[in-house]
Order: structure tokens, then C-alpha cells, then sequence
């Protein structure tokens, strides 16, 4: 073999294994803050594209690195926040998940988390990121008494999902 095919030969093989590196890492998981609304849309943003979250007056705000506010939320109609894998494969299961449920979200002494794993933990948080709850779930219907939580929001976090509820 002459020696321009034998240089043609690896320059292709040099050009396929830099395709597929590339690919590889454009299909690796991204991951980010996963906001899905009442209305079922669901937002999917970027750790990259966040350097902070603030919360005031039930509203949550994302800043971006340059310190610009990119994206708001309502959190009196936003049904879950979670952390995750932003690619749109893990969106799309996200979207079809409606596994879980905290209800009321409204709640005077109790809330009631149904379609959790048995043996999993539960946490509650407050809005200053502070954990104030754990709980390790029994049964499909777990009842967790809210009672000693002072008035104010809250968020649940059990399975990797994370629900917003309401403490009267």
C-alpha cells in the first residue's frame, strides 16, 4: 500500500474517532434544576447557567453566572422542583412520572405522600434550605404530621423528586 493511502486511511480513522468522541460527550448527562408548573409545562435549566437561586414574596428566581435574573417561577403554581439530569430523554420520563404525589399542598397538620418507595427517606426543608423533617416512608399512603412546622413554605424531597407545600 502506497504511503498517501496508508496517511488517507488514518486521517479518516482519526476524523471517525474524533466524531465519536464528540458525540459521546454531547449525549452525556447534563445536569441542572428541573421546574415543572400546575399546567404540567416543564422547564429544564442548566447548573452552567446558574449561579444562584433567591426566593421572596413566593417567588423563585434564577440568576445566572454574568448575575442576570434568566428565569422566574411562581411557587403558588409550581408542582415540583427537582435536581437532576436536564437532557431530553430524562425530561421526557420526568414528564411521564406522575408517580408520586404530596397532598394538600395546603396543609393545617397533615400531608399525605403517596407512591413513594417503601424504606425510602423523606426530607423536609425550609425556604432557607435548612432540613427541619426526616422521614422514612412505611407505606404507599404515608401520613406526615406538618403540626410542629411553623405557618410558611416548604419543600419535600424523597426519590429524587421535590414537591412545594404549604404550611398553615
Amino acid at each position: 500500500m502506497n504511503k498517501n493511502k496508508l496517511l488517507s486511511r488514518r486521517l479518516h480513522y482519526l476524523l471517525a474517532l474524533l466524531v465519536a468522541a464528540s458525540m459521546s460527550l454531547t449525549l452525556q448527562a447534563q445536569q441542572g434544576l428541573i421546574v415543572k408548573s400546575s399546567s404540567g409545562s416543564t422547564t429544564a435549566i442548566s447548573y452552567n447557567d446558574v449561579a444562584k437561586l433567591t426566593f421572596a414574596n413566593e417567588i423563585m428566581t434564577v440568576v445566572s453566572p454574568a448575575g442576570v435574573v434568566s428565569q422566574s417561577f411562581s411557587l403558588a403554581t409550581t408542582s415540583l422542583i427537582s435536581f437532576g439530569d436536564v437532557t431530553p430523554n430524562a425530561i421526557n420520563e420526568l414528564k411521564g412520572n406522575a408517580s408520586i404525589n404530596l397532598y394538600p399542598t395546603l396543609a393545617k397538620s397533615n400531608l399525605y405522600l403517596q407512591g413513594a418507595t417503601e424504606g425510602s427517606n423523606a426530607s423536609v426543608y425550609s425556604l432557607t434550605g435548612s432540613k427541619v423533617m426526616q422521614i422514612t416512608i412505611k407505606s404507599d399512603i404515608e401520613n406526615i404530621n406538618v403540626s410542629n412546622l411553623k405557618t410558611g413554605i416548604y419543600m419535600l424531597r424523597v426519590n429524587g423528586q421535590t414537591f412545594k407545600f404549604n404550611k398553615q
